[in-house]
């Protein structure tokens, strides 16, 4: 496998001024723009044609976008649906997003089911199967209700998207830092619907109260009252901010679509994701997310009535475990944050291997030490950890 060419961009980010910064985002949204313009027959995985086995489904590419008919859609590459340990059903392709969303339902079902009764490290304890699979079906109702002429359904165009942009995943040119010569990391990427592929790039640090749509971000009048490290990070948060809403606008001017599927309330994106997620996270991400579609359920263009009607009762018990999860995911993302990594541990090449484990197990010990502070005991924090 040849090496990949240009500078990997995480070696030279740091000393790029902020003006090339904005320079590269715009050629980002480019790139994934010309993705996103690829018309797809179905949601699933690119395949070359002549390398599928004759037992694989697959859907050819229209003429179109593939003149030569050399690629088609299998099945998904996801390693999700690729679990070793139980049958996850049908992996694809799914020619539409009621077929993709059941597909999900049912994958995640057979995950749950087959998972060990023992708790593992860094995950927090799930319901019983029987209200995680009353979640799953009631999730599957409501997929089965999303029209074309819905808001959500509007978006369900099957798109190419890179869903994993950080820095060590994007080469740029040694002359010229703004110029992307090469992206690696394809081996997991899809095609799916374009309402569950657009997001911010993973390297963007968008802040909680980053509103889409919204005016540019101004900066804090108060920067100069402040000590340094508050200055240092309300500065940091600013210029995160206006590098987010560049790139909106650059998405919003190279495509219109992936504009507008940003813009979307990210209700039905979680509502898949979260989906997706059940058997590793738990149904309480789901749950949340089905509660907030039922208060907007009019105004989606949905059909039939709203199928979910979960109880005063069952509302006051999920507050209250929500809250726990927050706590859990709180941890999280501390460890991910000062560990410079994402939920997997990537580590960029390079990296000192063992000094990151040094820091890893202060970190922990630091936080356990500081327990209370987060609503937990020391021991809630050791099983939390993720790493």
């Amino acid at each position: 496998m040849d090496k990949a060419p240009g500078v990997q961009l995480n070696k030279v980010w740091a000393d790029m001024p902020d003006y090339d910064h904005f320079v590269f985002i715009k050629n980002l949204c480019a790139l994934e723009s010309q993705l996103a313009a690829i018309e797809f027959p179905a949601n699933g995985s690119l395949y070359l044609r002549k390398s599928m086995r004759s037992s694989d489904s697959s859907v050819l590419l229209r003429p179109s976008a593939d003149p030569d008919g050399r690629f088609c859609i299998g099945p998904s590459c996801d390693r999700a649906w690729h679990e070793a340990k139980c049958h996850v059903g049908a992996k694809g392709p799914w020619s539409d997003l009621t077929a993709f969303g059941s597909a999900l339902v049912h994958r995640e079902a057979s995950r749950i089911r087959c998972t060990c009764a023992t708790q593992e490290t860094g995950k927090l304890s799930s319901g019983s199967l029987a209200s995680n699979s009353a979640i799953l079906r009631l999730a599957e109702q409501v997929m089965g209700l999303i029209s074309l002429d819905s808001l959500p359904g509007r978006f369900s165009t099957p798109t190419l998207w890179h869903s994993d942009l950080h820095l060590g995943n994007i080469f740029v040119s040694e002359e010229d830092h703004t110029k992307i010569v090469s992206v690696i990391d394809w081996q997991s990427v899809v095609v799916s619907t374009l309402l569950c592929q657009v997001r911010f790039p993973i390297f963007l640090d968008v802040p909680e109260d980053y509103e889409i749509g919204g005016p540019v971000p101004q900066r804090p009048n108060n920067l100069d009252q402040m000590d340094e490290d508050d200055r240092i990070l309300a500065e940091h948060e600013h210029k995160q901010a206006c590098m987010a809403k560049a790139y909106e606008a650059a998405s919003g001017f190279k495509n219109k679509e992936v504009y507008k599927a940003l813009q979307l309330s990210s209700h039905f994106k979680d509502l898949f994701e979260r989906c997706g997620e059940a058997s590793e996270e738990g149904v309480m991400p789901l749950r949340a997310c089905l509660i907030e579609i039922s208060k907007v359920w009019n105004e989606l263009g949905l059909e039939g009535a709203c199928p979910i009607d979960f109880t005063a009762e069952e509302l006051e018990g999920h507050e209250r475990e929500f809250e726990e999860y927050n706590k859990f995911q709180k941890i999280r993302a501390i460890a991910r944050e000062c560990l410079d990594t994402d939920s997997e541990g990537w580590l960029p090449p390079g990296t000192d291997v063992e000094l990151k484990r040094r820091q890893n197990k202060e970190l922990m010990e630091l936080i356990m030490k500081r327990s209370a502070e987060y609503g937990m005991t020391a021991d809630e924090v050791r099983r939390t950890w993720p790493f």
